[in-house]
């Protein structure tokens, strides 16, 4: 029985391995499918383009900004963006990393973190950093687009 330990071992060794690199080349996919709607994403909120932006998201996507009541519902985003944009431009940069992805049937679930770097107020740069929850939804043509887009604020500079 001893002689069968260390080819045991290896066996064991050979399997993780292999899913290991099962697992990389699953997350690499979806990385693929994800992160250039994220650079939509923060282009179209530079750009302060209101269209692009809101073709990210599904009729009824639900957002959760930090320390503001839920947005339900592309119009609701719609006004918000609106509210938002009557202040100026106030964005200076937006950064996403996206930490963890996984699928299930017709979602991917991707969870991430920010940063918001706004113009100088005084003359000081602004920056928040936070942490985000998106449910992206397969659609009838193929592409994704957000369901839901939780976000909280870990701290700011």
């Amino acid at each position: 029985m001893k002689k069968w330990i260390p080819g045991l071992l290896l066996l064991l060794l050979i399997s993780t391995l292999y899913a290991q690199l099962n697992i990389s080349q699953e997350e690499n996919r979806l990385r693929s499918l994800i992160e250039p709607l994220n650079e939509r994403y923060i282009e179209a909120i530079m750009d302060d383009d209101l269209e692009s932006f809101l073709s990210l998201y599904t009729d009824d996507a639900i957002v959760m900004p930090p320390f503001m009541s839920t947005i339900n519902g592309k119009n609701a985003l719609t006004v918000h963006w609106h509210n938002n944009m009557t202040r100026g431009k106030y964005i200076e940069s937006v950064n996403v990393t996206t930490l963890d992805i996984w699928e299930s049937g017709d979602l991917i679930y991707e969870r991430g973190s920010y940063q918001i770097t706004f113009v100088k107020f005084e003359n000081k740069p602004k920056a928040v950093f936070g942490s985000y929850f998106t449910v992206w939804v397969k659609q009838k043509d193929g592409t994704y687009k957000m369901k839901y887009d939780i976000s909280n604020l870990d701290h700011g500079v």
